[in-house]
């Protein structure tokens, strides 16, 4: 995509090598709104094992598989959260 392309409202484009890096900036500043992570195992094991990662919202589907995509990480560090 390009800046031109984009057609959301109040949207910023991130490369994605720069992701993590504009991710901790905002989370510095304070600045930083919710940010959800739909559909992406990937991104969402990447912000986790960054530390990036306050607050889990798990949906369940019932559905039965016998594998897939894991939003965990493989890396075997422990992630400490709060049911609420």
């Amino acid at each position: 995509l390009k800046d031109s392309e984009l057609s959301w409202n109040n949207s910023v484009l991130i490369p994605g090598d720069e992701a993590l890096a504009h991710l901790r900036k905002l989370r510095e500043s304070g600045e930083g709104r919710d940010l959800v992570v739909t559909g992406s195992s990937e991104l969402a094991r990447t912000l986790m094992s960054e530390g990036l990662v306050d607050e889990l919202r798990l949906m369940v589907m019932p559905v039965v598989l016998g594998g897939g995509k894991s939003i965990f990480p493989d890396d075997g560090v422990k992630s400490t959260f709060e049911l609420v």
